[in-house]
Order: C-alpha cells, then structure tokens, then sequence
C-alpha cells in the first residue's frame, strides 16, 4: 500500500512507465541549464568593460595567486561539482508525484532555490579555479618573450576577466547558498509534508535524509571558505555591488517563476510551504518577497563582514 500522508505519491518504475525516461529527460534539461549558465557567465566576463576606475586599476594588476590559494580554489571546485552532482543525479531514486508536475517542464529542477544556489556556486566556483590555474600556468605576471608572451596576449587578459567577475558574484552565489543551507532547514525540513516525504523514502528505499543534507549544508560551508579562504580581499573590496537592488531583483524574478511554472503545471510549488502558507494570495506572496529580501540582506551583510575581517589571505 503506498502511502498517501499528506498528498505524498511515490512514484516508482512499476507505477510509471516513462519513469526512467523522465529521468533522463529532466538530467539532459539540468546539465543543458547548467552549461548555458557557465557558458553565459564567461561570456560576460570575457566581453566585460569595468567602468570604475579603481576596479579597472586592481583587474590591470592581478597577479597570479599563491599556490595554497590555487589548490584550495580547485578543491572548492571539486566539492561544489559534488555537490551538484548530488542534487541533480543523487536525487534520482526519490520521485513523487509533486516533484514531476515540479520539474516535468522546460526549465527542469530550475525552480528549486536550491538547484540555482549549487548551480550557481558551481559555475562561479569552477570558473575562478580555471581562471586562477591559467593566471599561475602562463606567467601572467612575467614579462616574458617568445610563444609566452605571444600567448599571455590574450590568455592573461580574459583570466583576468573571469577572475574579476567570479569575485563580483561571489557574495551573490556564496549568499544563495547560505540561503539555500538555512531556509531548506528552518521552512522545509521539519514541516509535516516533508517529514512524511522523508519517512517513506528513508523506509522504502534509503538513503533520502542523508541525500538531503548532503545537498543543502555544504553550500554553506563553500561560501564560507570562498569567502575567507579563496577569493582575495583587495579585488572583493575593490569591486562596487549594489546588494539591495540584486537582492530585490533576484528575490522578485525568482518569486514570479515560481508563481509562473505553478500556474503553468496544474498548481504545483517546488516547497510544500509554498502550498500551505503562501497560495494564491498576493499579499501573503509580497510579505514574504520583502521578508526573503530583508534576510538575503543579512546573510550579504555577514559574508562582508567575513571578507572584510576574517580573509586567511590578502
């Protein structure tokens, strides 16, 4: 008998004919996102003009970083890939009813905050490790001759470019990721819906809870060695971002694309709570938009407040 508590319906292989080509449907949708927001970003970061004047001075200077810097900016690297992989692949086993009217759309797992938060650490992550490891591998602070000089032409400026966007989004994406780690806990894991979610899954196939805190405490803990560790304190200080315009924008579009995909599969939010508490009802969705806005806020506020004091280097 399949339990039902609280509108959870599993689906399984035998209940689901297609189940194993959503499955893959959904992966191919997720990795597409996720390659068109890496190849987007560093785009951007390879055609960007710097119109502050000291912004332009500090990315005209950058110099390769120190060899710890390197390994622990791969390691961040490699831990947010996991984390990724874990979110998106992990993931698997566990389907329910609810989560494919979710994600059975174009934009894939997209409205899950917590899928934009590793997706974006990722690709900011990884796109600062490789910038780092080519600043280092070619010389770019050498004035050398030849081949070297030839290929630092280009290869050194775009580094450059990359590095210095990483480290603008850096509070952004180490921000959603705090986010992620802390609302997942306070609003979705101890809410009855989810607990029933847990208990089936942890009893009928294994594993869910221990999936689940795998994917949403460590993006926290990334932001915060991204933070003290990896990105340098000069360039994040150097860099001008207007947090309470990023905040708002990001708290609204990502309000209005859940609003718009649950309007668009029959009803379904990505978090039970969003059923429960939120609805249809405008005014509780715009106390809640200011209220995510407000601790979005906060959380930037610390993660500052970290990089401006507690950095392990310059």
């Amino acid at each position: 008998m399949v339990d039902t508590t609280h509108g959870f319906h599993p689906l399984t292989p035998h209940d689901a004919p297609s189940f194993m080509a959503y499955k893959r449907l959904n992966l191919i949708r997720n990795l597409i996102i996720i390659l068109i927001l890496f190849v987007f970003f560093n785009v951007v970061a390879l055609s960007l003009a710097v119109s502050s004047a000291s912004s332009v001075s500090a990315l005209d200077g950058l110099a390769p970083a120190g060899s710890a810097r390197i390994l622990c900016a791969v390691m961040l690297a490699l831990c947010s890939c996991v984390v990724l992989s874990d979110v998106t692949v992990g993931a698997f086993p566990y389907l329910d009813k609810h989560k494919f009217h979710v994600t059975n759309t174009p934009l894939g797992s997209l409205t899950y905050l917590t899928f934009e938060g590793v997706t974006s650490q990722f690709v900011c992550y990884t796109s600062n490790a490789i910038a780092e490891v080519a600043l280092a591998a070619n010389g770019c602070d050498t004035k050398g001759s030849g081949s070297l000089a030839e290929q630092s032409e280009w290869l050194c400026p775009s580094a450059r470019r990359v590095v210095f966007l990483t480290h603008a989004a850096a509070t952004f994406a180490g921000a959603l990721g705090c986010i992620v780690s802390i609302l997942f806990f306070v609003l979705v894991w101890n809410g009855p819906d989810f607990k029933a979610v847990r208990r089936y899954w942890d009893k009928h196939v294994g594993g869910f809870s221990e999936n689940m805190i795998r994917g949403h405490v460590p993006p926290l803990l990334l932001a915060i060695v991204d933070i003290t560790v990896v990105k340098r304190r000069a360039l994040l200080s150097s860099i001008p971002v207007n947090d309470t315009v990023i905040a708002m924008c990001f708290a609204l579009a990502y309000l209005i694309l859940v609003n718009t995909v649950s309007y668009l599969n029959g009803g379904y939010y990505p978090y039970p709570f969003m059923t429960e508490f939120l609805g249809r009802k405008p005014l509780r969705w715009i106390v809640f938009y200011f209220a995510v806005t407000g601790f979005a806020l906060s959380v930037t506020a610390a993660l500052k407040m970290l990089s401006r004091h507690y950095t392990i280097w310059p």
